[in-house]
């Protein structure tokens, strides 16, 4: 993440918080790339739901998972979530589980 910037990372989250979802999932998808697993959980939500680009389930769920990867609960929780959507209930469990242990609860 060498050559991003705190700004451009607050312009992503500003575009976001103000919905130019076109716009945030551009600015944010440079830092997903480069491993922030904040930014990686940002477009993991947008792939799956189809805001500021197209509906892309699998790319989302990669999304996700790097971040998860990387120790970040979000990522965790939204792995456990799409399992259980998917009706991987065992699966979702234990990303539910990841996600309380890495928040630190028993």
């Amino acid at each position: 993440m060498s050559n991003l910037t705190d700004e451009q990372y607050l312009l992503a989250h500003a575009l976001f918080k103000r919905q130019q979802w076109s716009q945030a999932f551009l600015a944010y998808r440079p830092f997903a790339d480069a491993g922030d697993p904040a930014a990686q959980v940002v477009l993991g939500w947008m792939y799956c739901e189809g805001v500021g680009t197209a509906v892309d389930v699998a790319a989302g769920l990669r999304c996700f998972q790097a971040a998860a990867n990387a120790g970040d609960v979000k990522g965790n929780f939204y792995c456990g979530r799409m399992a259980f959507k998917q009706g991987d209930y065992k699966q979702g469990l234990d990303e539910f589980r990841r996600a309380a242990d890495v928040a630190g609860y028993q």
